[in-house]
């Protein structure tokens, strides 16, 4: 098998994947960003206050830092609750107000009010599945041309991709 032969397949299966996990990335995203507004919609709102920060450190060595705050709801019951979300630097300070979204049936999982607190995984699939779709894209609708071009020269000379070139005798 040449290798323009092999190029074509692994361009169209290249293309493919690109284009299947950014868009299944972008549907992540989309489906975070839905959660999140569904969660805003129903949620009641609280003061809460930062008590401290609990450090997580990953695999690579980098140490992000979750606020740790607490919140009295509606019905005068305290909640101490660990974000979901960590940074570093700490994105608050310990002893600074904050405005806490809590669901009154599950309290326990409470969010604080901040945009990157309730939007971080929204912000980076979404752009994340668009950058890596693009290319998809454009690598299929680039194969899908050189195709037809292929296809419309050999319908024009059927002659010079199907018949050998003879010299004629005499």
């Amino acid at each position: 098998m040449s290798k323009a032969n092999l190029r074509n397949p692994l361009l169209l299966l290249f293309g493919w994947w690109l284009l299947g996990g950014g868009l299944c990335t972008v549907a992540v995203g989309v489906g975070f960003g839905i959660y999140t507004s569904i969660y805003i919609f129903r949620s009641a709102t609280a003061a809460g206050t930062i008590l401290r920060f609990e450090a997580s450190t990953d695999e690579d060595g980098t140490t992000n830092y979750a606020p740790v705050f607490s919140f009295t709801t509606a019905s005068a019951r305290t909640y101490t609750v660990r974000s979901g979300v960590g940074t570093n630097p700490p994105g608050f300070e310990e002893g600074q107000s904050v405005r806490v979204l809590y669901i009154k049936s599950d309290p326990s999982s409470a969010k604080l009010d901040s945009f990157w607190q309730l939007w971080t995984f929204t912000v980076i699939c979404c752009p994340l599945g668009l950058f890596f779709s693009c290319p998809g894209y454009l690598l299929l609708r680039y194969r899908r041309k050189r195709v037809r071009v292929a296809q419309s020269f050999d319908a024009a000379f059927p002659a010079a991709t199907t018949e050998p070139m003879v010299k004629p005798e005499g």
